[in-house]
């Protein structure tokens, strides 16, 4: 998304560069200097206002311009209260809102969304854009043809080369994903489904910290895993998700471990009650789902007790 965000901003400050007049900085300031003294206005206006009085408004350019105070004069102008401007026509003013609202719904994000999301959301934001340069160069006939002409050539071709590396990301990500379906179901399918998924999470493992760096490939592998009931992995999901900060899913792997087992070895009981004690430290609650683990396993015959500090420790059985 970071590389949506540099293109819409650089099209939109190119646009705003054809529109505006000269000594436009003094009559900004001037608006500036009135709007943060509106309520409904001054979050638009402030940061404009703030950097022209670090750096007086005639330093001030353009390029410090963001789309929040881009389309807040493009507003102004409508409204006749910022006249050192071309007049914007209304078809472009709501192409602007289109790639404004992009901005508010995905700058905001905090990009936890699923890989095909953040594709979907960048691909809407391409379209958006490409709407907005096309609307520009059909209605700003204020603005020289020539000028419209090489802007939409410009912004078309880095749109249509962010497009396909966009495309090329989500075909890599399309084959990733059956890449682990294909080493899961293996695994599942081999006389050995234990030893079997262990080595291939140890391959996953080797090839993430020493090869690709791609840490987020190794998650998805044990997340996935687990998701298909494979024992070995909900302790490892556990893992990722207490670092995700994640507790309410690191809960509910830690009922899923918890249930795929019968019978437990003592080294098993003594790591659930470490992740448990891991949950609590980071002051998640001690929910019924919690208590239900521990008092199941004291049932199944180990002694579980709480220190001082509230923490569970596993006694010999």
């Amino acid at each position: 998304m970071a590389d949506v965000v540099k293109l819409r901003c650089n099209a939109c400050q190119d646009f705003f560069k054809m529109l505006l007049n000269d000594n436009w900085q003094q009559s900004l300031y001037e608006l500036a200097r009135r709007e943060v003294n509106n309520p409904s206005q001054k979050n638009r206006y402030i940061a404009t206002y703030e950097k022209m009085r670090d750096i007086s408004p005639e330093k001030y350019t353009v390029n410090d311009m963001d789309l929040t105070i881009i389309s807040a004069i493009v507003d102004a102008s409508a409204n006749n209260k910022y006249n050192s401007m071309k007049k914007v026509n209304e078809y472009t003013r709501k192409a602007l809102i289109a790639i404004r609202e992009d901005r508010n719904l995905n700058d905001h994000s905090d990009e936890n969304e699923e890989p095909d999301e953040l594709y979907l959301r960048g691909l809407l934001a391409l379209c958006n854009l490409k709407n907005f340069i096309r609307t520009v160069d059909k209605h700003e006939t204020s603005i020289e043809d020539i000028e419209r002409l090489s802007y939409r050539k410009k912004y078309n071709a880095e749109i249509d080369s962010l497009k396909d590396i966009f495309d090329e990301e989500r075909i890599e990500l399309i084959q990733w994903k059956k890449q682990i379906d294909k080493d899961i179901h293996m695994a599942m399918e081999s006389n050995n489904p234990s030893y079997a998924w262990e080595e291939t999470r140890k391959n996953y493992m080797d090839r993430a910290w020493r090869v690709d760096h791609e840490y987020d490939k190794y998650d998805e592998f044990i997340v996935k895993s687990s998701d298909n009931g494979i024992e070995a992995a909900h302790s490892w999901a556990v893992g990722h998700f207490i670092i995700d900060k994640d507790y309410v899913e690191a809960e509910r792997r830690l009922y899923m471990w918890y249930n795929s087992k019968k019978e437990f070895h003592k080294n098993e009981v003594y790591d659930i009650g470490e992740r448990i004690n891991d949950l609590l430290k980071q002051q998640y609650e001690m929910t019924n789902t919690l208590q239900e683990i521990i008092e199941g396993l004291i049932k199944k015959g180990f002694k579980i007790s709480k220190t001082e500090k509230g923490q569970f420790k596993i006694d010999e059985k």
